[in-house]
């Protein structure tokens, strides 16, 4: 039995069909898998850099309380003097006190803002990295 020309353009449409039904299944597999795995990627990096953000946060209000309670102090013993020479001595004890206080809170700042940023900032290149990785599919 011969198969004729239109049963045959008819099975090559079909078999095309198919390839391209298979093909385009496959593509949207690999999208989907590299979506998922670049919103795992990216909620890592939201991750890290919320992480950040509230170690400042904390830091920043750690810091300002034991600034309010050192001032407390320093006010509860100034007025604690017996006279004008004594409270003159507990005031210069206490700016002295406090500015060595702000330089090594300015310091550790400083040192807090350093890492988080640095981390945040890898976080990102990796982030970037594994988007342009999988964009280039």
């Amino acid at each position: 039995m011969t198969t004729k020309p239109a049963e045959k353009v008819e099975a090559q449409i079909a078999a095309a069909t198919s390839e391209s039904i298979e093909k385009g299944k496959e593509y949207f597999s690999k999208t989907l898998s590299a979506s998922e795995e670049l919103t795992k990627t990216y909620m890592d990096f939201a991750r890290v850099a919320a992480a950040g953000v509230e170690a400042l946060g904390k830091k920043a209000y750690d810091t300002a309380v034991a600034n309010a309670y050192a001032m407390f102090d320093g006010s509860k013993k100034a007025m604690s003097a017996k006279d004008a020479m004594e409270f003159s001595k507990i005031a210069q004890d206490n700016a002295k006190l406090a500015a060595q206080t702000a330089a090594a809170q300015m310091k550790d700042m400083a040192e807090l803002y350093t890492n988080v940023f640095k981390n945040t900032y890898d976080a990102g290149k990796i982030a970037a990295q594994k988007s342009a990785d999988k964009l280039s599919m």
